[in-house]
């Protein structure tokens, strides 16, 4: 199966990223029930209904079907895309009402996509190799588990693979997943591709990834 990595934006249409950057003065994103009391734990979801009735939109932002918001790989959706995205195979997620602002209108009908961020646990880091993004040899780096690559990347940032070695346990249904910090984007089939672009749904970009990108066992 081909793979795309996946962009929440066009940045050729939009005047400011990301589209939501700040909130409404009403809203406290650092409240017991707002946005920044869930969305920087990657492995669980909280056990409240969020309250996320406040994003903002920049003055030079589009609104679109995929609204980045700033928060890690967490966008907000209109129905439409959650309706497309939820006949798709995807990890453990969930969609939040959310209430979204441009000057003085608010725009009721956007969710908040949240994905639980479990898949890097599932690369294979010993049949994987790293190496220095400036190194014009590529030699491999001592890299055999996932502590190792999270230690290489905290002395040395710029730490590249071309080719990503799953695990045999690693679903390999899945359309969308996300092995950040190895890959900054998300990683989507060509079937979520084209279920998203057959949609007519805007505010996404895909680039396609060298065919031995992501390797099964």
């Amino acid at each position: 199966m081909k793979y795309y990595a996946f962009d929440y934006t066009d940045l050729d249409k939009q005047k400011d990223f990301p589209q939501t950057w700040k909130f409404i003065k009403e809203y406290d994103p650092d409240s017991p029930t707002g946005v920044c009391s869930f969305c920087y734990n990657h492995y669980v979801f909280p056990d409240y209904t969020p309250n996320l009735d406040g994003f903002k939109l920049q003055t030079g932002a589009r609104l679109t079907d995929f609204v980045t918001t700033g928060i890690g790989l967490f966008p907000l959706v209109t129905p439409k895309c959650k309706a497309v995205m939820e006949q798709l195979t995807l990890l453990p997620h969930r969609f939040y009402p959310a209430g979204l602002y441009k000057r003085n209108i608010r725009y009721d009908y956007y969710f908040f996509f949240y994905l639980l961020w479990c898949y890097p646990a599932f690369v294979d880091y010993k049949k994987t190799t790293f190496y220095k993004k400036l190194d014009p040899e590529k030699k491999p780096l001592a890299i055999g588990t996932r502590y190792d690559f999270l230690k290489y990347k905290s002395q040395n940032p710029y730490i590249k693979t071309d080719q990503v070695v799953l695990l045999k346990s690693f679903n390999k249904e899945l359309d969308m997943f996300d092995l950040s910090p190895i890959f900054l984007d998300m990683v989507v089939s060509e079937r979520f591709k084209n279920a998203i672009e057959e949609a007519g749904l805007t505010g996404q970009s895909f680039k396609p990834l060298p065919e031995d990108t992501i390797v099964f066992q």
